[in-house]
């Protein structure tokens, strides 16, 4: 039997090209997509960043043997309602959010990779998540999307370099979180960011704080927010209160 070993060669190479381009195109997305997110954070990070006229490999040394800081967020996305009625201004807010998020969806949280940004002055980890439901958005179940989120930690040659963010719990694999997702790049395929950093744990249908101490369900004074389903209904009479621009 005479087997064609020039065609099969032929149509191995196509093939092996085809998966090399591939691979190499993804991280080139990836990296537009870190730049693009690292402008978005540089934004309303960079005047934090430029008081402290150094990099993080000049940076103190942490507790652990790390070299870095814990940046603690202080601003806010978008003026702060303030009626004077603290459930109506809690919609309000939340109105806000829900009126910038491209998505938003409860997701299970994967692998995580952490990248210097701004004159080695920052870092952003770009972690997968495998989305589970979608409150709101063109997502669907089952989908895996790349978000961008500000800090994390870099090991650089003999360095360990970190950017904390105070009052946070780390993201933990396999775990399901509330994520407010906004489009990083302007291609299909691009990444999402997060400005929320403290995305609230979501386990068995209860929503829970992500802050240090925040074991509890979620901080909810006004008797909402407290479960996926009554989130979800905040979520409708805040959309209801104001039309998105």
């Amino acid at each position: 039997m005479k087997v064609d070993l020039t065609r099969q060669t032929i149509v191995l190479t196509v093939l092996l090209c085809l998966r090399l381009h591939a691979q190499q195109q993804a991280p080139t997305l990836l990296l537009q997509d870190i730049q693009a997110a690292s402008e978005e954070f540089e934004n309303d990070i960079s005047p934090e960043l430029d008081v402290r006229n150094e990099t993080l490999h000049e940076a103190r040394t942490l507790p652990d043997g790390s070299r870095g800081y814990s940046y603690t967020p202080g601003f806010e996305i978008g003026a702060t309602p303030n009626t004077g009625d603290p459930h109506n201004d809690f919609l309000l807010r939340l109105n806000q959010e829900v009126c910038m998020a491209k998505a938003i969806v409860i997701a299970k949280a994967g692998p995580a990779s952490s990248y210097l940004i701004h004159g080695d002055q920052g870092i952003v980890t770009a972690r997968s998540y495998r989305v589970i439901q979608v409150l709101s958005g063109d997502l669907k179940p089952d989908d895996s999307v790349t978000v961008v989120q500000f800090g994390g930690i870099v090991h650089y040659g003999s360095e360990t370099l970190e950017v904390r963010i105070e009052g946070a719990q780390p993201i933990l694999e396999a775990k399901a979180y509330l994520l407010f997702l906004e489009k990083a790049g302007d291609h299909p395929s691009s990444a999402y960011l997060s400005f929320n950093f403290f995305p609230p744990r979501v386990i068995n249908g209860h929503i829970y704080s992500s802050r240090r101490g925040g074991d509890g369900i979620i901080d909810s004074p006004y008797g909402v927010g407290d479960t996926v389903e009554k989130f979800k209904s905040s979520m409708d009479k805040a959309t209801s209160l104001s039309k998105c621009q």
